[in-house]
């Protein structure tokens, strides 16, 4: 086999061997924000997986940690809002994924969500998901997303 198959064949393994790797996970928020980015939250087993990136199935940034070390925070705000964030630390940084879902009695629902970059204490980035482009299962009131999920 020549040099060049070689490397294809072995590519194409490889990537194989990553996708079957994320298979079993299950996506909890998946949205992209303005600048061409994407934002994805998957639940793997007892792992949470935070990724961020410009080709979220090769993530320029991804932190997996266990989920009892990722803190997370309940918050019921005036609208109704329930507001849930889970904080990923990557030594110095934290990324707060914040997701949040608005459910006015006599009108449509609504959810939000996006990421907070911090460098110890100070706030590099506030990046908010795109309405249209989001779909999370992190928050689900009343037993019924606003927006239908696929598995």
């Amino acid at each position: 086999m020549n040099a060049i198959l070689r490397q294809l064949v072995l590519a194409v393994a490889l990537n194989g061997i990553a996708v079957s790797a994320l298979a079993d996970s299950i996506p909890l928020l998946h949205c992209a924000v303005k600048e061409g980015k994407e934002l994805r939250l998957l639940s793997d087993g007892e792992e949470l997986v935070y990724q961020y990136g410009s080709d979220i199935d090769r993530p320029e940034l991804e932190i997996r940690r266990k989920r009892d070390e990722v803190p997370v925070r309940n918050r019921l705000l005036p609208g109704p809002v329930w507001q849930q964030q889970l904080a990923f630390r990557n030594g110095e940084y934290r990324y707060i994924v914040i997701v949040e879902a608005y459910r006015p009695v006599g009108e449509a629902p609504q959810d939000m969500a996006g990421v907070q970059a911090f460098l110890n204490e100070e706030l590099l980035a506030d990046k908010s998901c795109t309405p249209e482009s989001m779909i999370q299962r992190v928050l689900d009131v009343d037993g019924i997303p606003s927006k239908p999920v696929s598995d």
